[in-house]
């Protein structure tokens, strides 16, 4: 009788250590940075100085008669600066882009504008922007895409962007250079 406990002990035993070794070995890309949804470092240079990286993805989402394309790239926990590189325009005018080399710089003589915004202490309220939007120059950088198949793209992006204040007048520039692999955004 003392046998057949034992035996019975030990197929649990053996059991549950093959269960635990196949839970163990399985492609969980939530431990990745990012959590599968892509990454992107940068580095910028100017009015901040610093290097960050964190979770990048992509939309192309429709709203009314216009659509806007985005790549985002921030971090979390704490979360210390937001990226978003956009393209918006008429219905039909915007896709999500293939490889090549687009403008970044002022809407609408650029193919993209760029913000940053850079929090300190997660206090969201006092973030400093950084953005191509109002910038005097047309092209102020470039964003490279190297693959992109509608699920994953690809690329480099530099550019110069400025804080300026309520009066338009500026308050400081950043130079940003960076990668990404995104991904399509999960809603």
């Amino acid at each position: 009788m003392m046998k057949m406990k034992t035996t019975h002990f030990q197929s649990i035993l053996v059991l549950l250590i093959f269960l635990s070794a196949m839970a163990c070995s399985k492609n969980d890309d939530s431990a990745k940075p990012g959590g599968g949804l892509g990454e992107g470092n940068l580095t910028v240079s100017g009015a901040v100085e610093g290097k960050f990286s964190g979770m990048a993805d992509f939309e192309l989402g429709e709203y009314s008669s216009s659509r806007i394309f985005d790549i985002s790239i921030h971090d979390f926990n704490p979360q210390t600066f937001s990226l978003s590189i956009q393209s918006l325009g008429i219905t039909d005018e915007i896709e999500i882009p293939g490889p090549g080399t687009y403008t970044i710089g002022t809407f609408p003589h650029a193919d993209f504008h760029a913000n940053f915004t850079r929090i300190i202490d997660e206090d969201f309220v006092n973030a400093t922007e950084y953005s191509t939007f109002f910038a005097e120059e047309e092209g102020s950088g470039t964003l490279t895409i190297t693959s992109s198949d509608g699920k994953t793209m690809k690329g480099s992006f530099e550019f110069v962007a400025h804080e300026i204040d309520d009066d338009e007048v500026l308050i400081g520039s950043v130079t940003i250079k960076g990668e990404f692999t995104a991904n399509k955004r999960i809603h």
